[in-house]
């Protein structure tokens, strides 16, 4: 699918000292070709950005929610940013830094159509090249740490306690 093409330039004229300028009328962007994306999200990485719950369980990950800085309905038992289960299960939960992490669809190898009727398709998919989402490694990575990298091996030891089906 074809992003938006960027606006063209708008060039503000020079004018002389007292002179008085003209309204610079900016020509409008071109159509954007059907079907299109708008990558909104490259832009604003990294930025704070407030998305509603309809917003967020669409996007599913990854993604870091910072739950003190947001609205009281983040916060409410079910809400999609997680923060009520990391609220309930943290043991300390200054130590996740008020952050919750949600990996998106997890890979899972070996997941055949008998079995993936049975899980929730936004969370577990088949281990497929089309599928989106992180592998198991990646997804406890990124809960945990908070990294997108393949975890060493000694990391990987060291996960006891995060992915079951």
């Amino acid at each position: 699918t074809p992003e938006c093409p960027e606006p063209p330039p708008c060039v503000q004229p020079q004018c002389k000292a007292g002179e008085k300028c003209p309204k610079v009328k900016c020509p409008p962007p071109p159509p954007c070709p059907e079907p299109y994306i708008l990558d909104v999200a490259r832009a604003n990485a990294g930025q704070p950005w407030c998305v509603s719950p309809k917003e967020l369980k669409a996007y599913g990950g990854p993604i870091e929610v910072r739950c003190e800085a947001s609205g009281p309905g983040a916060r409410k038992e079910g809400a999609p940013t997680g923060c009520w289960l990391l609220k309930q299960t943290s043991q300390d939960y200054s130590l996740t830094k008020d952050r919750s992490r949600i990996s998106g669809p997890i890979k899972i190898p070996g997941l055949n159509a008998y079995d993936q009727s049975k899980v929730d398709p936004s969370v577990y998919v088949q281990d497929d090249p089309q599928n989106r989402g992180l592998s198991e490694a990646v997804a406890e990575n990124f809960v945990i740490n908070g990294s997108l990298e393949e975890p060493s091996v000694e990391r990987l030891n060291s996960y006891t306690f995060f992915l079951t089906l």
